[in-house]
């Protein structure tokens, strides 16, 4: 087509936004203020669209001297941006009004006939899987199901689109309010609107982190700029159909999100600091939005409006409060907007009256009151998590694979043998060396004609272990005191333990428990020490005989034995001796750490795990009591 004949069709064509157009009835916009509009998502890029068209057909547009047809079609002084992640966004349309042909009005963040959304989601659990800041908060678990069509419904995958798309965003609006601040240089203030809903995937997925973006781009064109955001609540949607308690639910999550944040930065002084990506320097602010409309469909008499009423409600809102008024002062501003200084200023009086910080820079559209019923919401999120604690984390048993490893963790031991071998080694971790007794160390005349020196070696070490045995014991106790504490701490968020298994495998039914393992090893070390003690008798009465008979070897004892033979057997006698005394004190000090492994095991038992077992056990049925009431309660209008 002819370049002069496609200029005459977007001039006069209304399907291109054209049209006669004539001046007379419109109003001009506001010159002092640039306006930026963004829509996210369906509702959003719905919303956004009836407010160009609202402008489009009632403010005066800029010409060309000696022009017809106007040179835009919108006002030098505003600009529209829709970001959604269906492909189809450029496409949207109102009346005779379209977003630019060019594509400069819109941007699709989502999925393409090309890159699936699993492959972009995959991308960022990539990143997160190496370590990469900016992507640890995605789920490994998470899946996509959108296309190029939208984001499925689930918020994860709206906000995923941001920050797959971030430097597109970013420099989108970055490239806009450069363009309104070159062609408005007499204009003082910068004020953005954002248009969303929160009860789909897009918008509510993303108007937390598009908040930010704005808010930190616009206040580095326009130091103090306001961001309005104007979010239709799930009712709006409802009314074009949709699953009621999934919008709902949608919906809270993102206002609760919301919430927290903006209440931690403008109050607590904890900002929002986020990278979106492992280059850029991260987000920074305080909370996104200036004001937060909540918009509603609920009208004076308790019905619903239509869909359209709603919608064109709001743009034509949003066209006053950007319209300029007739005879204005220099130093005044349209009406609508002083109201909004007025409201700023009712909300700092609120504040300041206000016994708890909270933020409330809320403004509700529509005659439904807007009340949380926090503890109701707050009462069925625990019976819920007692629900599936129930059936998981309360239920584990103990196995016997998780025993063993749960008992090689404390450092104690599962059978009677491993117990012994894990507490000796606690005990023996500075065990001594023992000497050599043999007659290369000792002769006949270093054991019977002078002192007894082979029995002073063999008494000194095993004094030496005595000490070292009796240290390591002392040391012992706060040891594994504290390998108790470490593995009741980790174990009580292990889902595959939790209080009930931990319960359970101290003091339990069955026969797999450790105090039960305690006293059946403590048992079994005594009837050890006992047995020792029965055998050094025997050896000590041996040595005696040994000394007596060869005390003074007869003539046939010394040619048919020979006093190093002698030396010999007494020194074999008198090396089991020495080992003995040991094994008694080993087999004495195993016993006593195992009755002191029973009494603290019974005393975490007693004072930690049965009380809380017990309160566990009797919030599960307050629970799924007050399950059961709220159903009854809410069953009639609301799903839970």
């Amino acid at each position: 087509m002819d370049e002069n004949f496609e200029n005459l069709h977007n001039a006069f064509e209304l399907s291109r936004s054209g049209g006669i157009y004539f001046e007379g009835e419109r109003v001009k916009s506001f010159s002092k203020h640039m306006y930026l509009f963004v829509g996210l998502g369906g509702t959003g890029t719905d919303e956004l669209i009836r407010v160009k068209n609202q402008v489009h057909n009632r403010m005066q547009l800029p010409h060309k001297n000696g022009s017809i047809a106007p040179t835009s079609d919108v006002p030098q002084n505003m600009a529209f941006l829709a970001l959604d992640t269906n492909i189809g966004v450029k496409n949207a349309h109102y009346g005779n009004t379209r977003f630019a042909a060019d594509g400069s009005e819109t941007l699709a963040i989502g999925a393409s006939q090309t890159t699936s959304w699993q492959v972009i989601l995959d991308e960022i659990k990539d990143d997160k899987r190496a370590g990469m800041e900016y992507a640890q908060w995605i789920d490994l678990k998470a899946k996509a199901t959108g296309g190029s069509d939208g984001a499925g419904g689930k918020r994860m995958v709206g906000r995923v689109g941001v920050y797959h798309n971030y430097s597109k965003i970013r420099s989108a609006v970055d490239r806009i309010l450069t363009e309104l601040s070159q062609n408005n240089t007499n204009a003082t203030k910068l004020k953005i609107f954002v248009f969303t809903g929160i009860s789909g995937g897009t918008g509510s997925g993303s108007f937390i982190d598009i908040g930010y973006i704005l808010r930190e781009v616009g206040n580095s064109h326009n130091p103090g700029c306001d961001v309005y955001g104007y979010m239709f609540l799930p009712d709006v949607n409802m009314l074009k159909g949709g699953q009621e308690d999934l919008l709902k639910a949608t919906a809270f999550g993102a206002l609760k999100e919301l919430d927290y944040l903006s209440e931690n930065g403008e109050i607590r002084g904890r900002n929002f600091v986020q990278k979106y990506d492992n280059t850029s320097s991260p987000v920074n602010g305080t909370s996104p939005y200036s004001y937060v409309h909540l918009i509603n469909a609920t009208d004076d008499n308790g019905g619903a409006h239509t869909h359209d009423d709603l919608m064109n409600s709001v743009a034509e809102s949003v066209f006053s409060f950007v319209a300029d008024e007739p005879n204005l002062g220099e130093a005044t501003e349209p009406g609508f907007q002083e109201l909004y200084d007025n409201i700023s200023a009712n909300f700092g009086v609120c504040a300041a009256a206000s016994r708890f910080p909270a933020y409330d820079r809320y403004i509700s559209i529509g005659a439904e009151l807007k009340k949380i019923p926090y503890m109701e919401i707050n009462t069925l999120v625990a019976c819920r998590m007692f629900e599936n604690l129930s059936e998981t984390v309360f239920a584990n048993e103990v196995t016997a694979d998780k025993f063993d490893d749960d008992s090689d963790q404390l450092g104690v031991g599962s059978e009677i043998g491993g117990i012994e071998n894990a507490l000796t080694a606690i005990l023996e971790s500075n065990r001594p060396p023992m000497r050599s007794l043999t007659t290369k160390d000792f002769d006949y005349s270093s054991i019977w004609e002078n002192r007894d020196l082979a029995y002073d070696r063999a008494y000194k070490d095993w004094g030496d272990y005595q000490r070292a045995v009796s240290d390591a014991y002392g040391s012992s106790k706060e040891q594994l005191e504290g390998r108790l504490k470490k593995y009741l701490k980790n174990s009580f968020t292990d889902p595959e333990r939790g209080p009930f298994y931990l319960a359970h495998i101290v003091k339990g039914d069955d026969e797999r428990t450790l105090l039960s393992r305690f006293k059946e090893a403590q048992q079994r070390f005594t009837a050890l020490c006992t047995q020792q003690i029965a055998e050094r008798k025997r050896l000590e009465d041996k040595m005696r005989d040994i000394r007596i008979q060869y005390e003074e070897p007869t003539t046939w004892q010394l040619v048919h034995i020979g006093k190093r033979a002698m030396a010999n057997e007494y020194l074999t006698v008198l090396k089991a001796w020495r080992d003995n005394q040991c094994v008694i004190d080993k087999y004495d000090y195993l016993s006593q750490l195992c009755e002191y492994l029973l009494e603290l095991y019974t005393k975490y038992y007693n004072e930690i795990l049965e009380p809380m077992t017990k309160c566990l056990t009797e919030l599960v049925g307050i629970f799924k009591s007050n399950l059961d009431f709220l159903k009854t309660k809410y069953l009639a209008d609301k799903k839970i």
